[in-house]
């Protein structure tokens, strides 16, 4: 697990350095199509574009927040509303930087950190919210990112081809240029680290070397790096761009080293995740907000139909220490729903039941064995022998089922609606008495 610390710097980082590379690479580019370079204006154009764009991004989020925040309070927060509008934001911003000439890229990494500066007054919204937004951004980043490199899946073969049409020794050449770039950009970011220019508290000279290292490794290429090098123009006076090719080829080899090397490395340098709460103490607590639930929802609805189903949704939540042997849960069920239907059976030789309610009983434990049935081929044994053979059997008990049930609807058609739910009200009471016979033999 990487370190806290260092995971913030990482999280953080990124922000601004990949933000301020554009800005520095389109100066660059624009240098390269004009041919004309003074560092007087180069200097002066940086600055305007760079400091311009990150003041509007500023201004721009602390007006987009207040408008969200105000949305929250007027109500009007639902995922139709915020979703669209929180989508809609960084291409806004980013249109109105560049249409003033600053970098919109950097407007929207600012308009990103008002937004979380601003994210305790933002989650004063529903869980439903949250959630959505949380999954459609997610969505919307993958999709992102698959695209560019889907671009250089397509991109790379011409590429090589390109370069081997060109010098059979090119493309080696370009692999060990790449190679170097990332060792220098892995070494430069370890020692900026190391010499606390970018500063992670550590403990020990140990610790620092170590979040040195993972600083150093988890400087992972990808999106911008892609994006930058398709962004180079196609012609340069009027002619092909000569190292267009060699560029993009060097861009997707330091994406890949830096996606393969630090996949390899990574898990023999960081600690293993150490839980904070031990599976005893975590099924302990599952259990006590078990117990507390069923408490609470039986002394605010006692023996209601509907608090009895919610205790039983929440019962099933209950933690279990390791994993239940599934032959002998199953062979348990098989034993309860035998020992529930002999109670049933001998009750309704009593003359304690009806056979509508024997009837209806014996349909609720066989639906609860279908339900918690072990394995696909139990189940469907069971469905086989309740659903198709119960109801195509010829024996003496199944006809007379067969027929209570005609009969009763046969009476039903005259009954009122309102005669129907009383009915059906009593019949659950005797069935909540029949729950309560204990168990014979």
């Amino acid at each position: 697990m990487v370190p806290k610390e260092a995971m913030s710097t990482l999280e953080n980082e990124s922000l601004f350095n990949d933000a301020s590379g554009i800005v520095a690479f389109n100066l660059a580019i624009a240098t390269l199509v004009t041919g004309k370079f003074s560092i007087a204006s180069g200097v002066e154009s940086f600055l305007y574009v760079f400091v311009g764009g990150i003041i509007l991004g500023l201004v721009l989020g602390y007006v987009i927040v207040a408008v969200r925040i105000m949305l929250i309070n007027m109500r009007v927060d639902t995922p139709s509303v915020i979703v669209p509008y929180t989508l809609m934001t960084p291409f806004a911003v980013y249109l109105v930087a560049e249409a003033i000439g600053v970098s919109g890229i950097l407007a929207v990494v600012a308009t990103g950190l008002i937004h979380g500066l601003q994210q305790n007054k933002l989650r004063l919204t529903t869980s439903r919210l949250q959630i959505v937004m949380s999954t459609t951004w997610s969505i919307v980043a993958s999709i992102l990112n698959g695209i560019v490199f889907v671009l250089l899946g397509l991109s790379l073969p011409g590429v090589i081809r390109n370069l081997h049409e060109r010098d059979t020794g090119s493309v080696a050449i370009l692999v060990g240029l790449a190679a170097l770039l990332y060792l220098v950009m892995t070494l430069l970011r370890f020692l900026w680290t190391q010499f606390d220019f970018a500063e992670i508290r550590a403990w020990t000279l140990h610790d620092k070397i170590m979040n040195s290292a993972v600083m150093a490794f988890s400087g992972v290429h990808g999106t911008i790096t892609l994006a930058m090098a398709f962004s180079l123009p196609l012609t340069l006076g009027g002619q092909a761009f000569t190292y267009r090719n060699d560029i993009i080829f060097v861009a997707a080899v330091v994406i890949l080293i830096s996606l393969i090397v630090p996949t390899l490395v990574l898990p023999f340098m960081l600690p293993k995740k150490v839980s904070a709460v031990g599976e005893s103490e975590l099924s302990d607590a599952k259990a006590d907000m078990v117990r507390d639930a069923v408490q609470m929802i039986q002394s605010q609805f006692g023996a209601s139909p509907a608090g009895g189903e919610v205790i039983r949704i929440i019962e099933s939540q209950r933690a279990v220490e390791g994993r239940p042997n599934k032959a002998v849960l199953s062979a348990l069920y098989d034993k309860t729903f035998e020992i529930e239907t002999s109670t049933a059976e001998q009750m309704l030789h009593n003359g304690e039941i009806s056979s509508r309610e024997f009837a209806v009983y014996s349909k609720f434990i066989r639906q609860t064995v279908v339900q918690h049935a072990g394995g696909l081929r139990k189940h469907l044994l069971y469905v086989l022998k309740f659903q198709i053979i119960t109801r195509l059997s010829m024996s003496s008990k199944a006809r007379k089922r067969r027929k209570m049930i005609r009969q009763n609807s046969v009476r039903n058609r005259d009954r009122t609606r309102e005669e129907m739910i009383s009915r059906n009200r009593q019949l659950w009471k005797n069935i909540r008495k029949m729950e309560t016979k204990p168990i014979i033999g």
